[in-house]
């Protein structure tokens, strides 16, 4: 694997990415965020490997958006069902 790439697909751009990735985290955007690590998982498994510690910690952060973006929906009916009162 290449450990020196220019561009869109080195390391330091991967970690930007991962930064916008964060921030929509950080926002509620879980969708966002969601795409977001998914296509850095893709992109620094391609690159760098598919047991690089930036992979491996992307595949960790894409699970944990999905764990709160699970949690964040069922906030959300419970809610409805409640009409909304808290």
């Amino acid at each position: 694997h290449q450990a020196e790439v220019d561009g869109w697909d080195s390391e330091s751009a991967f970690v930007s990415r991962a930064h916008i990735a964060h921030f929509h985290r950080s926002r509620g955007n879980h969708a966002e965020s969601e795409l977001m690590y998914a296509a850095l998982i893709d992109d620094s498994a391609r690159v760098l490997g598919e047991d690089h510690a930036l992979t491996v910690r992307y595949r960790w952060k894409l699970r944990a958006v999905r764990a709160e973006r699970r949690k964040a929906n069922r906030r959300s009916k419970r809610a409805e069902r409640r009409g909304g009162r808290r």
